[in-house]
């Protein structure tokens, strides 16, 4: 590894590595930060040396300090994915490759969701890195097989780095831009219509606005690029298809049937895909009545072929949902829209979408459920021109408000006063009344004594794991007594949230998650933890009484060292709101949901103090719905059953499990 100033994400990327590797190497050009430290206290070598220029001479440099016998070369905001290290390991047992070609996710990418990079070798005297910006050994690889032709090179068939140097917030100051323009400019001087700085330099070009010289870029580099540089040949016609098609859309589809036709790998390809079938689309919409059957027949198949190479991405499935529909196909576009929801819940499109090719089909109810599922969606994302937008467009093509399971019923919110409005913002889109039932009251702990002793030694800590909005909201205002905050935490700091609505108040503090587990449950948080706990110390603030030990337990056991720290209690309020011991009195109450297990206990506690032995039947003909299994499994112990259970578990999938218990009942 090359590094200078990574305290941020190092102890991330090496701790990814650390079950596969047996050396870890970092070279390091000038750290100011803790760069240093963090490698070395993750048991990595480091070689200090002034910046050579670019990144070549670097990591050439690097090579001379590595003694295995296979090469694996990262950055420092890449990590390597656990899942793809067996497929790795058994390509390296081949005596004849060479290298390996590593597919990356792009973490954020809104045009190419992955790339392939050569990063895995066979060290031999011959490899070395060339070119400016972003180096390769492929040249030198390509010269050594030509002497050596017994060598073979092999593509890993599995995702396995994740890169996050290309997500928007870190793209949005144009610094990495313009380090990419200077690099590549300084490429084309020493070598004239290089393809690959062609590719680089006309692609940044055509997106700042400059269509003319990106073209010309573009042109130049595909003129010169050899026959077998197919990844940059790919990069070229990709980009002029891109600049080509607003005027010349048909020179386009040629161009990005040309680039599908390079071997490389699908996922590395997706972008021509989605392209060239969104083109292939447009121009059917344009032609109308008159469109040829062949435009649409090929748009469909780009579009399966690519949710076929990645089914875990939504936006393939959306699209192939769009050219269904197109097609006359209203069954498999709305399968391809569930599959997309499946892959993203929080895809308000893929709702919306799903409502519209319901409506075509005739069945009004589930129109109503996308539309409505998209408005809630927009609204909770605080996109509120949009929700509205849509409401009344979707008005003007069916009755939202009377056919929603919730509209007229009157639901119970059990959350904390101060967490009630996001939940009752969702029910009401819904149509639904609300009556509020802060089952919790929120409040510090008995003392602040062990969170504030933590804080104060956060550097000695590898991960902060953040379970709820709470606990968020505790740790930054102690921080804040300390003259600190989250967004300035030691580099050597990973956090982990859990949940979607916890991950958006670390990024709306400017201290975004590490890692965000697939599921909202703590459960998932173990399951898909990143690296090993093996020898990683943890701090995990959480409530004081009351919650699940599941996370110090299992981390425990795995080698971790968890510190667990109260950092706010959770109490039973005095007494119930007037409106909502009016409406169980009265019996008007239709659901009550639970997000948590003491919101069941705090209820049957208020319930209990206000009603006597007789409390349940307050509950007889109320559905009862829950948030995630340990909610659920608490519903059961203390009120003997529950009716929905939320998935996803979070609010979304709160009022979705509302829905359908309450449709059944009808």
């Amino acid at each position: 590894m090359i590094v200078r100033d990574e305290a941020a994400c190092l102890e991330r990327c090496l701790a990814s590595v650390r079950d596969f590797v047996d050396e870890m190497v970092v070279v390091d050009t000038g750290s100011t930060d803790d760069t240093v430290a963090i490698a070395e206290r993750c048991g990595a070598v480091v070689h200090p040396i002034t910046w050579p220029g670019d990144f070549a001479p670097a990591r050439n440099r690097a090579l001379e300090w590595v003694r295995g016998a296979w090469v694996l070369v990262l950055d420092a905001d890449e990590v390597l994915l656990p899942e793809a290290i067996p497929a790795l390991r058994q390509l390296m047992e081949q005596p004849d490759l060479l290298l390996i070609n590593l597919l990356r996710r792009e973490q954020g990418a809104s045009q190419s969701p992955y790339s392939s990079v050569s990063r895995l070798f066979r060290r031999h005297p011959a490899i070395h890195w060339s070119q400016a910006y972003h180096s390769l050994v492929d040249d030198s690889v390509m010269a050594l097989m030509a002497q050596e032709p017994h060598w073979r090179i092999a593509d890993c068939p599995e995702p396995a780095l994740l890169h996050d140097g290309y997500r928007p917030e870190l793209l949005a100051d144009g610094r990495k831009a313009q380090r990419l323009r200077q690099a590549m400019e300084q490429e084309l001087r020493r070598k004239p219509g290089d393809p690959y700085a062609c590719a680089k330099l006309g692609a940044l070009e055509v997106s700042d606005g400059n269509t003319a010289r990106g073209l010309s870029l573009l042109k130049q580099g595909l003129a010169q690029c050899p026959a077998e540089a197919v990844a940059e040949r790919y990069e070229l016609l990709l980009h002029l298809a891109i600049a080509t098609a607003p005027s010349q859309p048909q020179r386009a589809t040629t161009l990005y049937r040309e680039a599908l036709t390079q071997p490389l790998p699908a996922r590395v390809r997706l972008a021509a895909f989605h392209n060239l079938a969104a083109l292939l689309l447009q121009q059917a919409e344009n032609a109308g009545p008159s469109a040829t059957p062949s435009h649409l027949s090929e748009a469909l198949e780009l579009a399966r072929a690519a949710t076929g190479a990645a089914p875990e991405l939504a936006p393939g499935w959306i699209q192939l949902g769009l050219i269904e529909r197109r097609c006359g196909h209203l069954e498999a576009a709305a399968a391809a829209y569930r599959r997309a929801i499946t892959c993203d819940s929080s895809q308000a499109g893929a709702h919306q979408n799903l409502g519209v090719v319901s409506l075509l089909m005739g069945d009004i109810p589930a129109a109503r459920e996308g539309f409505r599922q998209a408005i809630a969606l927009l609204t909770s994302q605080g996109k509120t021109s949009a929700a509205e937008a849509l409401r009344q467009q979707a008005s003007s093509l069916v009755k939202l408000e009377p056919a929603s399971p919730l509209t007229g019923r009157t639901v119970a919110v059990t959350r904390a006063e101060q967490q009630l409005g996001e939940a009752r913002a969702l029910f009401e889109a819904m149509g639904a009344r609300v009556v509020d039932l802060p089952a919790l009251v929120i409040g510090p702990p008995d003392e602040w004594g062990p969170l504030d002793d933590a804080l104060a030694e956060l550097e000695h800590f590898h991960w902060l794991i953040l379970s709820s909005a709470n606990g968020v909201e505790a740790v930054q205002q102690r921080l804040r007594r300390r003259g600190g905050d989250l967004a300035h935490l030691p580099g050597s700091l990973n956090i982990a949230a859990v949940g979607r609505k916890t991950a958006r108040q670390l990024e709306d503090l400017g201290a975004p998650a590490d890692f965000v587990p697939p599921a909202y449950v703590a459960d998932s948080l173990i399951e898909h933890f990143p690296v090993s706990a093996w020898g990683l110390r943890l701090l995990l603030p959480r409530v004081q009484s009351g919650g699940r030990t599941v996370l110090a337990e299992a981390f425990g056991e795995a080698g971790a060292r968890v510190v667990e720290v109260a950092a706010y209690e959770t109490r039973c309020p005095e007494a119930l709101p007037s409106q909502t011991l009016l409406a169980l009195e009265r019996g008007d109450l239709d659901a009550i949901t639970f997000s948590s297990g003491k919101t069941v206990s705090h209820t049957c506690q208020l319930l209990q103090r206000h009603f006597g032995s007789d409390w349940r039947q307050r509950l007889d003909s109320v559905a009862v719905i829950s948030i995630g299994p340990q909610t659920t499994a608490r519903c059961r112990q203390e009120l003997g059953r529950v009716d929905a259970e939320a998935d996803p578990h979070d609010l979304n999938g709160l009022v979705a499990a509302c829905c359908r218990a309450l449709s059944e009942q009808d």
